[in-house]
């Protein structure tokens, strides 16, 4: 009588297997469906500023990329640990994009089947934690965490956000200080990817009500006098457990806080009013249901318009009061409705518009985790319809899924293509939303790295018209006008207005000076430099900027102080090396501009002008053999350049080294220019003429030296007549 029936003993097994099966088909399938990122490029915006742009990543793994992830904020906020992930990129791929793209598409199928996993741990319902996880993973709205490279953040945290939530669960089944200390732990890896993650104490909270029943608000509250100590009794201990966490929110609150307001991000009040952040919060509630439901239209950057759209306003409203007064009329029969509702709005608490960050009503990337709480509220739903009256309501849920599940593959299919590059994604949000200036802006730098000036001039302006007088745009307008020439009085205005709306920006006082050099006005540009390194005395552009102008000016001991103070910066940076070699030269330094260009030489041994001043200055210095080695291999990346070939033919004529000298191959070098120039030359005509007479040929030496003078005297260049003269006096016999 007490035995149970033989077939529930398989009844684990099975269900494990089919657990299996499931997150393995979830996993393969979410990267199926995402596979054509893969071929997709880099976004300029964000991506740039996060990966291909930030030296600290592009590095890859390095100590002080490290120590620069573990101890700054200085971009957004602390978030070590998916600088790690790019940085582990860039050491896998480069700086190739689609590798960038794969890796966001694994961690996305990660946190899938963890959301798989963990429903249905906490649920023992395996068709309703397939569906919501399905409805997760592929979901139109999350394209845009999973297909922008700079999103890593929201896939990375998501899989540590529902890790810890699974090892919270296995934390209940079982107490114990070292399972609650995994869930911490998990939680500070959720914490380094993203501070989004801060509600999640208080969805765990909700989780204890349902499905986990450790929060039992059952009862006649009504008749107790002591509801609320009731009330809190209930929740003293669940929430009493949780403080460390809670302890770890608050000052991830605090940093998070300090770190936007000191990179310039968050809003000031008198930029947005407490009463217009206000007014946007229900209308982006309004918005992330609508999209849930109607997911089109979808764009990157929806802009803060300064109208409040009051029709928006009053759905919002009605939708965030009505649905939280039925979820709440529910509570008792049907909690999860609750718990998702509640799930939902408080995941979005961080990013909702109180603490307005950046210039958007809303971002579809805030939904990622969001979502989970209306998918599950859905999927419960419709299961416990289906479950009241199955035999006839069963294929109505079946083909109901398959529907959802379809519009969403459709849906997804059709939103990842605008994600390939930034043109499209920029392109598509212009068409799809109305004065959208970081579309216009972003979509302008794209036309300004390819030296489309005019197209990116109309873009900056519109941005210009929406956003009057922001820095970055009047700087990038001044840019395209300077840049492409098509007016450099209206680019110096917009320099000017770039100064002024961030006066402690020094790229506006740098570009204005390199505006004046460019119109003929180097000392008036000297004023705009110095500015610059006043608000920044390490702005690397501005000192080899500013120390080229010098030199240019013949103030060559200042101009090599900053372009010393620029490789101190920049070590390995060639243009500044040369500068500095090229001023040390000048100035009498010698020896110190000999041993910069060998050891450049040697550190870009394929790049020919750096292997040609090696060799020039080791043959004024009187180092023939070294000065030929680097002679030898310049005209190996460039053999058809002239002056290289005179000089070193010159060396081998003329050298005092025995071993090295070589007439005839002077001679023959000579030859091959001559022939290739097809036309007579005073500096050919000296080097040949000083070959000839090393080889004892002194009949034909003094002809070519001859026909070197003449040339010379042809042209008017009688400083070279004197100097070949006294050159080539031995060949000429006076």
């Amino acid at each position: 009588m007490g035995s149970k029936p033989v077939a529930n003993s398989a009844e684990k097994p099975k269900t494990h297997f089919a657990v299996q099966v499931a997150w393995v088909l979830l996993f393969v399938g979410t990267i199926l469906v995402f596979a054509p990122v893969r071929n997709y490029d880099f976004i300029n915006y964000d991506d740039n500023t996060f990966v291909y742009e930030n030296p600290h990543v592009t590095g890859g793994f390095t100590a002080e990329g490290m120590s620069w992830a573990f101890t700054k904020a200085d971009i957004d906020y602390w978030r070590p640990l998916s600088w790690v992930t790019h940085m582990l990129d860039v050491e896998l791929y480069g700086l190739k994009a689609g590798g960038h793209h794969v890796t966001n598409v694994l961690f996305h199928a990660l946190a899938t089947c963890m959301l798989f996993v963990l429903l249905h741990r906490m649920t023992r319902r395996f068709w309703e934690s397939v569906a919501v996880a399905v409805l997760f993973a592929w979901h139109p709205l999350h394209v845009e965490s999973v297909a922008w490279i700079a999103e890593r953040k929201d896939v990375l945290c998501g899989f540590f956000w529902f890790s810890t939530i699974y090892l919270y669960v296995r934390y209940t089944e079982k107490p114990a200080v070292g399972r609650f200390a995994w869930v911490f732990i998990v939680f500070l890896l959720g914490l380094m990817s993203k501070p989004m993650i801060i509600t999640l104490p208080f969805q765990l909270l909700l989780l204890d009500v349902w499905p986990l029943k450790r929060i039992d608000l059952g009862g006649d509250w009504a008749s107790k006098g002591a509801a609320l100590r009731e009330f809190w009794q209930r929740l003293r201990w669940p929430i009493v457990e949780k403080l460390p966490i809670f302890g770890v929110v608050l000052i991830s609150c605090a940093a998070t806080f300090a770190s936007q307001k000191e990179v310039g991000t968050m809003s000031s009040l008198q930029m947005l009013p407490v009463e217009r952040r206000l007014q946007n919060i229900p209308s982006a509630y309004g918005h992330y249901l609508q999209k849930t439901v109607y997911p089109a239209k979808l764009a990157v950057f929806y802009p803060l318009q300064v109208k409040v759209d009051w029709t928006r306003f009053g759905i919002g409203v009605v939708l965030l009061v009505g649905g939280t007064v039925f979820v709440l009329m529910r509570l008792r029969k049907q909690p999860y409705l609750a718990v998702g509702w509640f799930w939902f709005l408080g995941t979005l608490v961080p990013v909702i518009g109180l603490i307005q960050v950046g210039g958007q009503s809303h971002a579809d990337r805030y939904t990622y985790i969001a979502l989970v709480g209306i998918f599950m509220a859905a999927v419960w739903w419709m299961s416990d319809w289906v479950r009241k009256d199955e035999k006839s309501r069963g294929q109505i849920g079946v083909w109901v899924g398959v529907i959802v599940v379809l519009l969403c593959l459709i849906g997804t299919r059709r939103q990842l293509p605008y994600w390939k590059d930034g043109q499209t994604m920029f392109r598509h949000a212009l068409k799809i939303t109305h004065d959208n200036y970081i579309a216009y802006y972003n979509l302008a730098q794209y036309h300004l790295r390819k030296g489309e000036y005019p197209q990116a001039i109309d873009l900056l302006r519109e941005a210009n018209r929406i956003l009057p007088n922001t820095h970055d745009v009047l700087l990038n307008l001044g840019t395209a006008l300077h840049d492409g020439r098509i007016s450099l009085p209206e680019a110096r205005e917009c320099y000017l207005g770039a100064a002024k709306a961030a006066p402690s920006s020094p790229q506006p006082h740098n570009n204005l000076g390199n505006l004046l050099v460019d119109m003929g006005r180097q000392k008036e540009a000297l004023a705009h430099y110095q500015k610059a390194l006043e608000l920044k005395p390490d702005y690397f552009a501005t000192l080899y900027n500013y120390a080229g102008t010098l030199a240019d000016l013949n103030q060559l001991e200042e101009a090599a102080k900053l372009y010393e103070r620029a490789h101190a910066l920049e070590p390995e940076d060639l243009d500044v090396r040369n500068g500095l070699i090229n001023t040390l030269s000048r100035s009498g330094r010698a020896d110190e501009a000999t041993g910069l260009a060998v050891q450049t030489a040697d550190l870009y041994p394929n790049d020919f002008g750096a292997n040609y001043n090696a060799a020039v200055l080791l043959q004024l210095a009187g180092h023939d053999r070294h000065a030929v080695q680097f002679y030898e291999q310049s005209l190996q990346l460039n053999p058809g350049f002239g002056s290289a070939v005179l000089e070193m033919a010159k060396i081998l004529a003329t050298t005092k080294d025995d071993a090295l000298k070589n007439p005839p191959r002077a001679l023959q070098m000579l030859g091959a220019l001559e022939q290739g120039l097809g036309r007579p030359d005073m500096n050919l005509s000296e080097a040949k003429a000083l070959a000839l007479a090393a080889a004892g040929r002194r009949p034909e030496a003094k002809l070519a030296a001859e026909l070197a003078v003449q040339l010379a005297q042809t042209a008017g260049r009688s400083d070279e007549v004197a100097r070949l003269n006294k050159s080539l006096a031995a060949i000429l016999g006076h």
